[in-house]
């Protein structure tokens, strides 16, 4: 073997271990498996505690994945997921408003809590999210709120919301002794 075959192995090694630009990579991914997907840029996922998969690994998706639908995840994965879903809410609250927008972030994030249990509790689709009337509606109450789509509502705040029930739930747990079920 030539010099010049040693140096050209060497730098096909490092160009196969180097990330292309972009985003770093999540965290949430040490839980998963790499599936490449033929023809696809994107991977897919596979949860290393039960084995479920997805075509494309969208870590929003993961991560509620581990925090909420999980059944094998072990508890300090679950809890970390639950505390990072939770508070991701507010993040994604944060990010949504713009510059020029005066109202109060946390006014924000208190009517989108209040806009998912509305539609949950009472049995809304959320699928009105997307009439022109409701949007007029919520624009008469409040013409500076920003009206999320239904999916970021029926996904990331409703998670968010579930994450925080669980959380209260499992703290209230934490310092009761002497439980029985009956």
């Amino acid at each position: 073997m030539d010099d010049y075959s040693i140096i050209s192995e060497d730098i096909e090694i490092i160009n196969n271990n180097q990330r292309r630009g972009g985003k770093p990579k999540d965290r949430v991914w040490d839980y998963f498996k790499v599936i490449d997907v033929p023809n696809n840029s994107h991977k897919g996922a596979q949860c290393v505690f039960c084995s479920l998969s997805w075509k494309r690994g969208k870590p929003t998706d993961m991560k509620a994945h581990l925090a909420l639908k999980c059944p094998m995840v072990n508890h300090n994965v679950k809890l970390e997921y639950l505390r990072t879903i939770s508070s991701e809410d507010l993040e994604q609250t944060i990010q949504n408003q713009s510059d020029d927008n005066d109202n109060n972030i946390a006014d924000t994030a208190k009517i989108n809590k209040a806009l998912v249990r509305l539609f949950v509790c009472c049995g809304i689709p959320f699928s009105i999210v997307d009439s022109p009337f409701f949007q007029d509606f919520v624009k008469s109450l409040c013409y500076k709120y920003e009206l999320p789509g239904r999916t970021t509502l029926s996904g990331n705040y409703l998670d968010a919301e579930i994450a925080n029930i669980t959380l209260k739930v499992e703290e209230e747990l934490r310092f009761l002794k002497n439980l029985t079920l009956g």
